[in-house]
């Protein structure tokens, strides 16, 4: 049976039993809890600074310094920064306003610097200044401005001070250098003008100015200096006897030779000359050379006293210049001879030959097409005489350049691209047309079939105004590679087929454009159409053809007929004088035909007829009554009237306006000869040559 016992507590727990230790459990974990409080505050507050620092610094770096104009201006930072944030952004906004400064017053001090270089007194005026305004606009960086502001001063003084000083001895060393190479030129050209004491003079005082120079600035020149300008020196006086000399042997040889083969013999001098400096010897220099030589001083003696082959040789390279010199003088004397000769042909009103035209050409600077193109409206205009007599009053064969313009189609295309077509067309016309024994003919002067075929087609093409000149050549180049069956075949697909469904051909093509009654448009048009067609297509042939109508044809009181006509005389000679030319030669013919009976009047009863043969740029006429019957002299001949009486008018004032410019320069080289003899020079040679032989 189980025991059962009851436990008696002790109710009194205050007693001596000594020290217990009561559960720390609780106290731990309220201390536990207090750290961890007091770790989460910091862990907010520190990251809440980091925020604030990074706002700051953000800020500091954002924050404008200068304004719009870009200049500096003192402001506060942000007042809505937290005191974090501000205390970042504050010493970065010093910071770069600093910066800043410091540019401007480095850059302000350059630009003062370059104004007032070498003045150290208008410098420090001016930069003062500067940093003095600058410190009242910089407000709490005022001192940092002034501090700055007077290390930069300094600094700055100092260098222009230095440079002051550096610059006066460098301009006192090139002013004594410069005096020296002015002497030196006096020195050559003492010698070179034959005052060979005073040149010695001057010789000697260069010497010792270089010495001088040598012992004043030998801080400043090197090693090879001074040996150089002695050495420049001696050059310059033998340079200049080397002139003088070169200058007697032209009157020399003006003296003792034939003047007519003068230059040559000068030259062959010049050229011993040379030979004798770079040999350092007269060995193979003929006697006839020699005795030149050694008559205006060039001799032994004076050869071995220049102790240089190296000058020697410099010399040499001067004699050649003037050798080349004289060459040309030569060449330039020999064509202005051609070229009077030329000139006098001309003037006599004789033709030259081709070789001639050429030169003439090449020496007024047109040598090819090309040049020929650029220059074309002074040579139509006149301004070069003889060019303008070769190119029209002449029937010899033309120079190259003008062919050249004839016969390049890429020449033509660019006369197009600088709107000097018909300029060119032109040209052409009064250069392949004459009146000879009362007839107009056409004269080739030189031109091969394809370039008459390439400018009667462009002639005909432009004379009827259509399209843009440009798309010709371009297409004309595609159309003259054809076959003869592929431009049949190209030319069937242009035209296309009728609604018949048949394939058009270029006659019904033209019908159908033209006026039916008009057979001068018809036979005009059909000349050139299936060109047209192969060039710009059916459809835009068509356009030109119609548009064509209205530039080309006009009407006419004195062409017979109610139709227009591309034949009109006015529009054929729009200059007065050329149609009042043609207008007295067909009242002449005229008169050939008027009796008592009857009296024809031009306009009223006597009109025009063209003979197409002949084009529309100098076209020929029979002249018809109102009934359009053919008008016939008394003595029974059809009156026909051409362009000859208007060619005639042309020469004869072409004629004219020569011989006035004939004139002029016969009474010019007159004046021209009579200063010549007044101011022939005195030979100072011709007394000592009166015995040579």
């Amino acid at each position: 049976m189980a025991e059962i016992k009851k436990y008696i507590s002790k109710g009194n727990f205050n007693q001596p039993i000594g020290v217990v230790t009561p559960s720390s459990a609780g106290v731990r974990t309220a201390q536990s809890v207090a750290s961890t409080f007091s770790d989460f505050s910091d862990m907010f507050y520190k990251a809440a600074v980091i925020e604030q620092e990074k706002v700051g610094r953000q800020s500091g770096l954002e924050f404008r310094v200068r304004d719009a104009d870009q200049n500096l201006v003192v402001k506060n930072a942000p007042n809505n920064l937290s005191p974090v944030a501000l205390s970042v952004a504050e010493p970065i906004i010093d910071k770069r306003y600093q910066t800043e400064f410091i540019q401007d017053a480095k850059n302000r001090a350059a630009v003062l610097r370059k104004e007032h270089e070498g003045n150290p007194e208008a410098f420090q005026t001016a930069y003062t200044a500067y940093i003095n305004e600058s410190a009242k606009e910089s407000g709490k960086y005022s001192n940092f401005v002034q501090d700055l502001g007077g290390s930069l001063l300094a600094e700055n003084l100092a260098g222009i001070t230095i440079e002051r000083l550096e610059a006066e001895d460098k301009q006192a060393y090139l002013n004594e250098y410069q005096a020296i190479v002015d002497i030196m030129d006096d020195v050559e050209e003492l010698f070179s003008s034959g005052q060979y004491p005073f040149g010695a003079i001057n010789w000697n005082a260069a010497e010792a100015m270089i010495d001088d120079l040598a012992v004043e600035h030998s801080d400043r020149i090197s090693a090879t200096t001074i040996p150089n300008l002695k050495k420049q020196l001696t050059r310059k006086a033998l340079n200049g006897q080397i002139r003088e000399m070169s200058s007697n042997v032209q009157q020399v040889i003006g003296n003792k030779i034939d003047p007519t083969a003068k230059t040559s013999y000068e030259i062959d001098a010049l050229n011993a000359m040379e030979m004798a400096l770079r040999q350092n010897s007269f060995s193979g220099i003929s006697e006839q050379n020699k005795a030149i030589l050694n008559e205006i001083g060039f001799d032994e003696e004076w050869l071995s006293a220049i102790d240089s082959q190296e000058t020697r040789d410099i010399l040499a390279g001067d004699i050649s210049a003037i050798e080349g010199n004289a060459q040309e003088i030569y060449n330039g004397q020999k064509d202005d001879r051609l070229l009077q000769a030329i000139a006098d042909d001309l003037s006599r009103g004789g033709s030259i030959s081709k070789t001639d035209s050429d030169f003439l050409f090449k020496k007024a600077g047109i040598a090819n097409g090309n040049d020929f193109l650029n220059n074309i409206d002074a040579v139509l205009q006149g301004e070069a005489d003889s060019l303008y007599h070769v190119m029209f009053r002449t029937n010899s064969e033309l120079p190259d350049a003008v062919q050249d313009l004839f016969e390049d189609p890429n020449l033509l295309a660019s006369a197009v691209n600088q709107g000097k077509l018909d300029v060119v067309l032109d040209l052409y016309s009064q250069t392949t047309t004459r009146f000879v024994d009362g007839e107009v003919q056409f004269v080739p002067r030189g031109l091969d079939s394809k370039a008459i075929t390439l400018m009667e087609s462009l002639r005909a093409y432009q004379s009827a105004g259509i399209g843009d000149a440009s798309e010709f050549f371009q297409n004309q180049q595609r159309i003259q590679r054809m076959s003869a069956d592929a431009r049949k075949a190209e030319l069937t697909a242009q035209l296309g087929t009728k609604m018949s469904g048949k394939n058009l051909t270029i006659q019904e093509f033209v019908h159908n454009l033209v006026d039916p009654e008009n057979l001068e448009q018809r036979d005009f048009y059909s000349s050139f159409a299936e060109e047209l067609v192969l060039i710009h297509g059916r459809k835009k042939a068509s356009q030109i053809l119609e548009k064509s109508y209205d530039n080309l044809f006009k009407p006419s009181k004195f062409v017979f007929g109610d139709q227009k006509t591309m034949y009109d005389p006015q529009t054929i000679y729009p200059d007065s004088v050329d149609y009042n030319a043609f207008e007295m030669s067909v009242d002449l013919k005229l008169d050939l035909a008027s009796n008592s009976d009857k009296e024809y009047k031009f306009g009223e009863n006597a009109f025009l007829v063209a003979d197409p043969r002949y084009g529309n740029i100098y076209p020929v006429y029979y002249m018809v009554d109102d009934n359009g019957v053919a008008i016939r002299s008394n003595h029974g001949q059809l009156l026909q009237v051409g362009p000859q009486a208007v060619l005639k008018s042309r020469q004869q004032r072409f004629e004219d306006s020569s011989i006035d410019a004939a004139l002029q320069r016969d009474e010019a080289r007159r004046k021209e000869e009579v200063f010549d003899v007044l101011t022939q020079p005195v030979d100072k040679f011709s007394g000592l040559l009166m015995g040579m032989d």
